[in-house]
């Protein structure tokens, strides 16, 4: 019998929201004993939310999760990875493992609306009143 990471099935991608805009992005089978573990293995408090759902092998949400890492760190969010024994967190930079696979991925994927950054009005502004007045100049 193959193991469970080789065989398609419906999985979960998730994000773990924390306080100053950082988070935390994975994958399972089952979004509630995941985030029971979550909830031993971070000292941070956190919010879960499901980004999606897909059907397939863990290497092919893997390819989901790089995917959402990117979308969260176009959205202004620090992205934080840890250690495979859970001992360190860190940053990482979203965009170093992208391909193009992955990149069409994102392309289809779209942050939380309550968790998007939020529209800055006020550079097009700046932007429309220098080109008018670069206009009255001439």
């Amino acid at each position: 019998m193959p193991r469970e990471k080789y065989l398609p099935r419906k999985r979960y991608l998730y994000a773990l929201m924390f306080d100053h805009k950082r988070v935390y992005i994975g994958q399972s089978i089952d979004l509630g004993r995941r985030n029971r573990e979550h909830s031993c293995d971070w000292a941070w408090p956190f919010k879960m939310i499901m980004l999606g759902s897909m059907i397939g092998t863990r290497a092919d949400a893997e390819e989901y999760e790089y995917a959402w890492r990117y979308r969260a760190g176009r959205e202004g969010f620090q992205v934080l990875c840890k250690s495979p024994d859970n001992a360190d967190i860190f940053e990482i930079d979203p965009t170093q493992r992208m391909d193009s696979h992955r990149y069409r991925i994102a392309s289809t994927l779209r942050w939380p609306a309550e968790h998007r950054r939020k529209f800055r009005w006020w550079p097009w502004l700046v932007a429309a009143l220098v080109l008018a007045a670069l206009h009255l100049i001439r």
